[in-house]
């Protein structure tokens, strides 16, 4: 049998293995128990308002640096284990009651329940920004290019957008935009969405224009989804004078429209001879000179939008002053009445005033006008003369109208005997 190594008899003698075991043991409890310094990166900050300043809408928008590095002294085999979440860092501003930007010293403690020292942070302040948060509505401009040109581009972006955020920032801000080339579609619409961006300026597409940051603005839509529709353009579409419920023409001599024509957008090829701008019932016009303002939206209605950006609205002078007037009876049977009540008659014939040329007051007779009474929703009495509305017609072909600006008539009823 061979001899053993050396190596190998050690290993079995006992006494010799309880020494190394002693002294193994002895040098893990000097690195153990002797006092070493770590430091803890990391340690998240946490900064309280009293409840009085957050009463006053007082916020905290940020903190520099937000985390802190603690330095701490102890066994190492305690403070080996440490980590950011043994340590509670705060900043006391309970003293804090109106908006700034500051330092403030930094207060450490461990929650560990481990025996230790805490030497320190780094850094030993912190700066804090705290101000009072508003809110407020500003109004969107389109900084937009359209591919390809020649069409008029509508869209369904709103008008305004609501930001809130610190006052001292929020005060700065004058408009908000959207800028970005839309591209036609099929359909001659596109879909896109817009980043909406802040500016110091009420026209952010001026040279002295800056950007605000958002970093601490809420904005209640950070981006715009819009449906953009590229529509036809007709130029210089005439505009044309009617009256409401008549189909009396008025020659052009008698009044002049500003403008006479716009340019106008619509979808597809529709076509657009004309635009009818629709007065009061001419009744309610005399011989004199008048004028009427009407919006444009209001004249072209739904689906269609003035290419002239700069009107607002359309005018028209009308200049009644050359006409004359004359009072006409309309005898009893040329006056009927409809929605009325059995058992009673209405008295006639009836005295109008007319408006009209020369020829054509000349040329009236027994059957150039006609009334209709409308009784629909009136209590008939004999008692006292009733307003009832009243609808006067002329069958005259020249230009003549019954002027009747409430567009009633008093009428006296009877009892049918």
């Amino acid at each position: 049998m061979k001899n053993k190594s050396l190596f190998s008899r050690l290993l079995e003698n006992k006494k010799f293995m309880l020494v190394v075991s002693f002294v193994i043991a002895f040098v893990f409890w000097l690195i153990s128990s002797d006092n070493t310094t770590m430091t803890i990166d990391n340690v998240p900050l946490n900064p309280v308002l009293s409840e009085s300043a957050v009463k006053e809408n007082l916020k905290i928008y940020s903190i520099s640096p937000e985390t802190v590095s603690v330095n701490v002294t102890g066994k190492r085999v305690i403070i080996n284990g440490l980590t950011e979440d043994d340590f509670n860092a705060s900043v006391d501003l309970f003293n804090v009651t109106k908006p700034g930007t500051d330092t403030y010293a930094i207060e450490i403690e461990s929650n560990s329940g481990r025996n230790f020292t805490i030497e320190g942070t780094k850094p030993l302040r912190v700066t804090v920004m705290v101000d009072k948060e508003i809110e407020q509505e500003i109004e969107v401009k389109k900084l937009l290019t359209y591919s390809p040109d020649g069409f008029y581009v509508t869209d369904d972006l709103p008008t305004t957008i609501t930001i809130k955020g610190p006052a001292s920032i929020i005060g700065k801000v004058k408009s908000a935009y959207v800028k970005d080339t839309i591209k036609m579609g099929e359909g001659n619409e596109a879909t896109k969405a817009l980043t909406v961006h802040l500016s110091n300026s009420a026209d952010p597409a001026s040279p002295e224009a800056e950007d605000i940051s958002s970093e601490y603005i809420e904005l209640n839509n950070e981006s715009l989804e819009a449906t953009f529709s590229f529509l036809n353009i007709k130029k210089d579409v005439p505009i044309e004078l009617k009256f409401k419920n008549s189909d009396i023409v008025v020659p052009a001599e008698y009044y002049t429209i500003t403008p006479s024509s716009i340019s106008v957008a619509t979808k597809g090829d529709a076509q657009m001879d004309k635009i009818s701008l629709e007065l009061n019932s001419i009744a309610e016009y005399k011989n004199a000179i008048l004028s009427e303002t009407v919006a444009i939206d209001d004249l072209l209605g739904e689906g269609l939008y003035c290419v002239n950006g700069d009107i607002q609205e359309v005018s028209v002078e009308l200049d009644f002053s050359a006409l004359q007037t004359k009072r006409l009876v309309v005898g009893s049977k040329y006056v009927s009445a409809i929605n009325l009540d059995n058992g009673y008659y209405y008295k006639a014939p009836v005295t109008i005033t007319v408006i009209g040329t020369e020829s054509a007051l000349e040329n009236l007779n027994d059957d150039s006008f006609s009334i209709e009474y409308n009784f629909e929703g009136i209590t008939p009495t004999v008692d006292n003369p009733i307003i009832v509305p009243a609808t006067i017609k002329t069958n005259s072909n020249e230009l003549c109208w019954a002027y009747n600006p409430t567009e009633t008539l008093s009428v006296k009823l009877e009892l049918i005997r």
